[in-house]
């Protein structure tokens, strides 16, 4: 009987906890059409999935993803890093794992892998 209790609350948190990630994203969905009205239908869903991709502006990337841990200069464009928190005892390190490098505000190339990011 416990069992079956237990089994029945944990796919009721589970189902709630869906249904807490579908409105999270269509409420930034929203946020993001009320802000950027000029972007188009693809542009504003990829932007409110956080996804970035070549050919996205500065603008477009600051709304997906926020802003940078780290900006270097890269040659004549400029390098945007985002990190993941690891926690070592006490301390608190950010480690860079999503680049995106941009040439006249422009995203131009992307390396590291998005999912490594703690806050999406």
């Amino acid at each position: 009987m416990r069992l079956r209790t237990f089994l029945m609350a944990l796919a009721l948190m589970i189902l709630l906890g869906g249904c807490t990630l579908v409105q999270k994203k269509e409420y930034r969905y929203e946020k993001i059409t009320y802000k950027y009205p000029q972007w188009d239908e693809t542009t504003r869903q990829k932007v409110a999935s956080r996804r970035v991709e070549i050919g996205m502006t500065d603008e477009m990337v600051l709304a997906a993803l926020g802003e940078p841990e780290f900006i270097t200069r890269e040659g004549d464009g400029v390098k945007w890093s985002y990190a993941r928190y690891e926690t070592i005892g006490e301390s608190v390190r950010k480690i860079p794992v999503y680049f995106i490098y941009l040439k006249d505000r422009v995203v131009v190339k992307i390396e590291g892998n998005r999912d490594d990011l703690d806050y999406l």
